[in-house]
């Protein structure tokens, strides 16, 4: 747009000046886009040519692949904790049972039935339990130690019999003594 042109238009020769004025502005608003716009072409155009020779299938098999890695990874990271938890489970109960050895009573347990079972701790209790009656052996005793004493009155040594009775000879003690008297 040109003065000129306004002029002919008839438009009045200080309203032109701030047409153009205006106009001024906005053809450089725009030729600011446009080389803002050129750049951003330039750069994607840049990043384009670096993709040149890229397999697109090859890459999108690579991720697959790797999502599927990685799905692999939980899935196996979970069953570990998993794992982890219900050995402390049977551990914590196989202890309040007082069990000499968790590893005896770990290998005597039925372990898939209870890491299957949707009461764990009931049916782990339980299990223990059943194997405390059948191999009591693995578990500390819950009953008291009776202790025999000898008797206590005064004058009476070991045995009950009294403090001058002589003591027992052992065989060696016996065939030594009757080879002296014989000689």
């Amino acid at each position: 747009m040109k003065k000129e042109e306004l002029l002919a238009l008839g438009v009045p020769e200080d309203k032109v000046e701030k047409i153009l004025e205006i106009n001024k502005n906005d053809v450089e608003e725009e030729q600011g886009k446009t080389t803002e716009l050129q750049g951003q072409l330039t750069t994607v155009q840049t990043q384009l040519k670096s993709f040149e020779g890229v397999d697109v299938e090859k890459l999108q098999g690579k991720i697959t692949e790797l999502q599927t890695d990685l799905q692999t990874k939980e899935t196996e990271y979970q069953q570990k904790l998993a794992e982890q938890a219900f050995s402390a489970l049977v551990n914590e109960q196989a202890m309040s049972a007082k069990c000499k050895n968790a590893k005896a009573v770990m290998a005597l347990l039925d372990l898939d039935s209870l890491k299957s079972s949707q009461n764990q701790k009931e049916d782990i209790a339980k299990a223990i339990k059943t194997l405390q009656e059948s191999d009591g052996y693995l578990f500390e005793s819950t009953k008291p130690a009776t202790r025999h004493l000898n008797s206590t009155k005064p004058g009476q040594g070991r045995d009950g019999l009294p403090d001058d009775t002589p003591t027992p000879l052992t065989l060696e003690e016996a065939v030594r003594n009757t080879l002296e008297k014989s000689e």
